[in-house]
C-alpha cells in the first residue's frame, strides 16, 4: 500500500501548501516569502524528537522533494554592533 506524499512544507515555524512534489530552494522561498539574502537551510530530523538538528543549506537551483513536510529556517545576515565611535 503506497502511503500519500506530502504537499506541504513549513520555513520559519509556518506551514505552507506547495504547488508542486518538487520545488527548488527559489520557489520555496517565493511562496513563504523570505529575503533572498537569508540563507535557506533544511533541518532533516526537526520531525524527529529529542534529535539534534541536522542541517544543509538550499540553494535557489537546488531541488528539493517535499515528502514528509520537510522544515527549513531562515538565517539573517550578522551584523556586529560598534557602539559609539566618537
Amino acid at each position: 500500500m503506497n502511503r500519500p506524499t506530502s504537499r506541504y512544507f513549513w520555513v520559519n515555524c509556518r506551514r505552507y501548501e506547495a504547488s508542486s512534489q518538487k520545488m527548488t530552494g527559489a520557489e520555496i522561498r517565493a511562496i513563504a516569502n523570505t529575503a533572498v539574502n537569508e540563507p535557506l537551510i533544511r533541518d532533516l530530523n526537526a520531525a524527529v524528537p529529542h534529535k539534534p538538528p541536522n542541517e544543509v543549506y538550499v540553494g535557489d537551483g537546488e531541488v528539493v522533494d517535499l515528502d514528509g513536510e520537510p522544515h527549513f529556517f531562515t538565517v539573517p545576515p550578522a551584523t556586529m554592533y560598534r557602539g559609539n565611535e566618537g
